[in-house]
């Protein structure tokens, strides 16, 4: 009540100022010649009055807009009023982190020295927008572009300090309203960049400005921790009737002003506060604190939080990277995956054999298991290289019925599965006693049923360009990237042959390879037995049968295309022939495509146990096997037993989100009405590689898992200190092509061509692809094969403090063994997996323990029949 009234009548606080002093009354007795400020929101309202008073007080203005004929018209009025004012115009918007990077640079290039910083600008999206760089345009404006503006500035001003002994200010512009916001910053930050469904206005208004006030604490504590001469304070410059309020006009917001006239401030007077951080004499060496009437005032409990200042710089330095721009979305699941800043280090059960404590603990923490358990993506994106040469490939081809081929080539794709789906088959167990019949024969284009699959011709080829390709490639990318990630020391380098009937599709192949450097060669063939006739006069001409092996050996939506189940079990045959290390089939995730994967993998495994057990037989006397007998599955699954899915009502298949590319929202048309910018491609897939699964520890053995209880009772202040340099350096960030846009949002020709530029900007160089794959092979540890990892097979179901998750889980060391488990994991019980639980999503692994768990009703096998019965529904509905 006393500030209230003390508000009202203007009194004069210890500064001697208070809530009815100006701009100019508080800057008097200031002499700013010869000292240089930038002001960003400077063509009107608060900016333009404080640029006006630093200009009358003597300072070179630097004034960047996002539009120069507003500035010019501010600088001239100034002029008018102060001829002998030097003012420079530039571009800046402040929204796109590339324009603020111009920014700086052009700067730069004046060679002028910098002594005082205000990020003024402000803005109030009254509509839910995204930035050119994926992120919710308010935050983007208000904070994110102002930090990374600071960060640039930074270095010239320390500089400036140096050299000229005057004390550099930096004045974040912040409101009172920053108190409104509450919750996970983080969280709703990503929310609202993904979606508009929790896009309130006020809310992401408030927590931008909350993000000014904590920029400015953790940046004072950078200042100190530098000794530099440079101050940096926020500023609160009270309820005044500017444009960024008129953005929400309206009957009650009208109302409300008026009821409340007496407590707004003029132009000049909400500016006093800003002018007077930024050049006082008795603010010198004050740092890291929040003003309003001119005064120290005191911040909201969120505002005063060093902890989540140090949280919210880590986001930001990640999200402001060159390396990061393209990849927001993945950048945001990283952070909320990896947010080690609440948990405390964990502790590790006492054993008497203390170097076996060390080796487990070094492979495996709880920070790292939930990098390593992470295989999903949200959205990929295709790369800018393929989507170029898609355009470049369908602007020569300039077929005029490419619209109505798309559709044919989609009805064929239809008619092809309603076909299989009424062919009697039968189990591969069933056709294991009668194989030698089928060993003679090879796969065929003709089958007993037909025509197996479709005969690509130039305009089919076209459509399948037009409209499947993306969600072919962006699947693939998906399971060779979890190949990556799993084998990491798996790097396959011998030769490239391409196998493809149609002659059309291997030219199109050609094209859009085209102008791409060090590839090798590649050798097309039109049929497996032509390409085993060549291998084979190759083995005889090297002497060499290695010759015919194959390090990896993919065949993507082949097999579901072929009806008869003989032929293609021949298929896999040959293909697993040719294989020497991975075999990876990709199926569509339909029903029909997961009983294709189903039966072949119950074929090979099979095939591969006989023949281990002949040979073991065979050689019982000796006592090395070669390490090639045998097969495993890599992924998806954990284990090589029965699929516990099998004989039930569910089928195991996983989702790939991506963006759409323009040619496919082009041609992909209903009823005249643009797609969304996104679409889920369902698949199913199986990693085969030949040997004997390896034995390694599992993720959680020698890992004590505290209850919540326990950790609040175990926590020292230490272990919630971080030194956010050092965790910048020591994360690695995983860069594959992610959606940076608001996925929901419609996307015009003239959007991806941007983006394209944007993209081409920050790509890297060669050698920086090759040091990000290095980082990832140096670090500590792996999703390993050898056991231990569960599979998360259907979406987890979130609902209050627990999470319940439906998995393929291991049921022994040996992996050969495996079942389907509901497991309810609760924050109380286990906060640190509850944490990991929060942040997994579909196809995403999971941590298991050797140690035999009781089975309660929170952790329990269960009867897949009933679990998860509207899976496919709630993924439509996944951000």
């Amino acid at each position: 009540m006393i500030e209230t009234v003390k508000h009202l009548v203007g009194s004069g606080g210890p500064s001697g100022f208070g809530s009815r002093s100006t701009a100019e009354h508080v800057t008097a007795n200031c002499d700013l010649r010869s000292l240089t400020a930038i002001i960003t929101g400077a063509t009107s309202g608060i900016g333009a009055e404080t640029a006006r008073v630093l200009a009358k007080r003597g300072a070179r203005l630097v004034i960047p807009a996002r539009s120069l004929k507003t500035a010019e018209e501010t600088k001239s009025r100034i002029l008018s009023e102060f001829p002998d004012a030097e003012i420079i115009v530039m571009h800046l918007d402040l929204s796109s982190l590339a324009s603020v990077r111009r920014f700086v640079a052009d700067f730069e290039s004046l060679h002028l020295p910098l002594n005082i910083l205000i990020n003024n600008a402000g803005k109030y999206a009254q509509k839910h927008a995204i930035s050119e760089d994926g992120v919710e345009m308010t935050f983007a404006t208000n904070y994110l572009g102002h930090f990374l503006l600071t960060k640039l500035l930074l270095k010239n001003m320390i500089e400036t300090a140096e050299q000229t002994g005057v004390q550099g200010r930096i004045v974040n512009v912040t409101s009172v309203i920053h108190s409104w916001f509450s919750g996970d910053m983080l969280q709703y930050v990503a929310d609202i960049s993904r979606n508009n469904r929790n896009y309130d206005a006020t809310r992401a208004y408030a927590l931008s400005k909350l993000a000014n006030v904590l920029h400015t604490i953790e940046l004072s504590r950078i200042l100190h921790k530098m000794d530099a001469n440079v101050t940096a304070n926020c500023v609160h410059p009270g309820i005044v009737r500017t444009r960024l309020t008129r953005d929400r006009d309206g009957l009650i917001t009208d109302l409300v002003f008026f009821l409340t006239s007496k407590l707004l401030k003029s132009v000049p007077q909400a500016a006093a506060t800003t002018c007077y951080v930024a050049t006082s004499p008795r603010l010198r060496n004050v740092c890291g604190k929040y003003f309003s009437d001119c005064n120290e005032a005191w911040t909201s409990k969120s505002g005063s939080c060093n902890l989540k200042a140090q949280r919210l710089w880590t986001a930001s330095e990640l999200l402001v990277a060159p390396a990061s721009t393209p990849n927001v979305y993945q950048t945001f699941n990283y952070l909320l995956a990896n947010d080690a800043m609440y948990v405390p280090k964990p502790r590790l059960q006492r054993h008497s054999d203390q170097r076996e404590m060390a080796n487990a603990q070094k492979a495996f923490t709880i920070e790292s298991l939930r990098t390593l358990a992470k295989q999903s993506f949200r959205c990929l994106v295709v790369p800018v290289r393929l989507r170029r040469a898609i355009k470049k490939y369908l602007r020569e081809e300039d077929d005029p019925h490419i619209r109505k081929k798309v559709r044919q080539l989609s009805e064929s794709f239809q008619e092809i599965k309603d076909s299989n789906l009424l062919l009697p088959e039968t189990t591969a167990k069933r056709l294991a006693d009668s194989m030698n019949s089928v060993e003679a024969k090879r796969w065929k284009i003709q089958t007993v049923y037909g025509d197996s699959g479709l005969q690509y011709r130039d305009g089919e080829t076209a459509a399948y360009v037009a409209s499947r390709m993306p969600a072919a490639y962006s699947v693939c990318y998906r399971v060779l990237t979890e190949i990556r990630r799993r084998l990491p020391g798996f790097k396959p380098t011998r030769k490239v042959n391409i196998v493809e009937p149609s002659q059309s599709m291997q030219r199109a192949g050609r094209d859009l390879l085209q102008g791409l450097k060090d590839l090798p060669l590649i050798h097309g063939y039109t049929s497996l037995l032509s390409l085993s006739q060549e291998l084979n006069k190759k083995c005889r001409i090297l002497n060499d049968k290695s010759e015919r092996k194959h390090e990896l050996v993919i065949a993507s939506y082949v097999l579901g295309e072929i009806p008869s189940l003989k032929d293609r079990i021949t298929m896999v045959r040959q293909l697993w022939d040719l294989t020497d290390d991975l075999l990876v089939l990709v199926e569509p995730g339909t029903p029909h495509g997961a009983n294709i994967i189903s039966q072949m993998r119950s074929y090979i495994l099979w095939m591969e146990n006989r023949k281990l057990r002949k040979k073991e037989k065979a050689e019982a006397g000796k006592e090395v096997l070669d390490l090639k007998s045998g097969a495993h599955i890599v992924a998806p699954c954990p284990h090589d037993g029965k699929c516990p899915l099998e004989n039930t009502a569910k089928y195991c298949h996983f989702v790939q989100r991506l963006q759409r590319t323009s040619s496919q929202r082009s041609y992909k048309r209903t009823k005249g009405v643009p797609l969304r910018g996104f679409e889920d491609e369902k698949f199913c897939f199986v990693v085969f590689r030949r040997g004997q699964r390896p034995r390694e520890p599992w993720p959680l053995d020698n890992i004590k898992l505290e209850t919540l209880k326990e950790m609040r009772a175990n926590r020292k202040p230490e272990d919630l200190e971080i030194d956010y340099e050092e965790f910048i350096k020591t994360q690695v960030v995983e860069v594959p092509y992610i959606d940076p846009r608001a996925q929901d949002s419609d996307i015009t020709d003239e959007d991806e061509d941007e983006l394209e530029k944007v993209e081409e900007e920050g790509e890297g160089t060669d050698e920086d692809e090759v040091e990000v794959e290095e980082a990832e092979e140096e670090g500590s540890g792996r999703a390993s094969v050898g056991g231990g990892w569960g599979r998360i097979i259907f979406p987890p179901f979130r609902k209050g403090k627990q999470v319940t998750l439906d998995m393929c889980v291991p049921t022994n060391e040996e992996g050969s063994e495996g079942a389907f488990e509901r497991r309810v994991i609760t924050k109380s019980k286990n906060p640190h997996l509850h944490l990991q639980a929060k942040k997994s999503f579909w196809g995403d692994l999971w941590p298991l323990t050797t140690q035999q768990q009781e089975i309660t009703k929170e952790n329990k096998k269960v009867d897949a029949e009933w679990c998860r019965p509207n899976e496919d529904q709630k993924w439509g509905a996944w951000p």
